[in-house]
């Protein structure tokens, strides 16, 4: 319910569309219109919200610098989740995850600023009762129990192997990545805080070996 708000949202716009995007959104899913003013509210924080490090508010992106539900694939020669998982973390073991020869996935938002590019994920998940469970250090915990740290990596190694595709030699990680946020839905809060957020751009060697690791060719 709440990612389809955001995928129908023209960000530019939002303001002018909210209303009607929130209301058809109930419609749909059958939510009681007693609870317009609470997912209103949710989505102006989260559009009005300034992000760490890029300091961009989504409402600032205009057609042209962001896409939304971008798809994408990639060859995959392996099929050890548990190895990607330690790439990631080091020598802790994950969970154990396979593929068939391609990695597919779909990244809720792709946005360029500065000549950067940034991931961002939307996430409605509940991870405590307190504000103070949604601070950057609680949350950290929280995209580990849950594999999204993983999760974002596979979607850099993509963004990575699309860059150079577009960019060849002229792409470089350091120039053209950004990083990627988490926002959790239900913990952000309007103001200069940073709850609800979770930022991090992977080292360039670790992008790097995992996408040797699934058969890539890095330069």
């Amino acid at each position: 319910f709440m990612h389809r708000i955001f995928e129908d949202l023209d960000f530019g716009n939002y303001r002018a569309e909210a209303d009607e995007v929130i209301k058809s959104a109930m419609a749909r899913d059958g939510f009681d219109e007693m609870w317009h003013p609470v997912i209103k509210n949710m989505l102006s924080t989260v559009m009005e919200k300034k992000l760490p490090l890029s300091n961009i508010r989504l409402s600032d992106l205009t057609e042209g610098r962001h896409q939304k539900e971008l798809e994408f694939y990639f060859r995959s020669e392996k099929t050890d989740g548990a190895a990607a998982f330690r790439i990631i973390r080091g020598e802790q073991a994950g969970p154990t995850v396979s593929n068939h020869g391609f990695m597919n996935g779909f990244i809720d938002l792709l946005f360029e600023h500065e000549e950067k590019f940034y991931i961002l994920d939307f996430k409605s998940d509940i991870v405590g009762a307190s504000t103070m469970d949604y601070q950057p250090g609680h949350l950290a915990d929280a995209m580990e129990s849950r594999g999204y740290d993983l999760q974002y990596h596979l979607y850099t190694v993509a963004l990575q192997r699309m860059l150079k595709a577009k960019l060849g030699d002229a792409y470089d990680y350091d120039d053209h990545i950004g990083g990627s946020y988490y926002l959790f839905l239900r913990g952000m809060e309007a103001g200069e805080g940073l709850n609800g957020i979770y930022f991090h751009k992977p080292e360039k060697d670790v992008i790097d070996e995992l996408d040797r690791f699934f058969g890539g060719i890095v330069r």
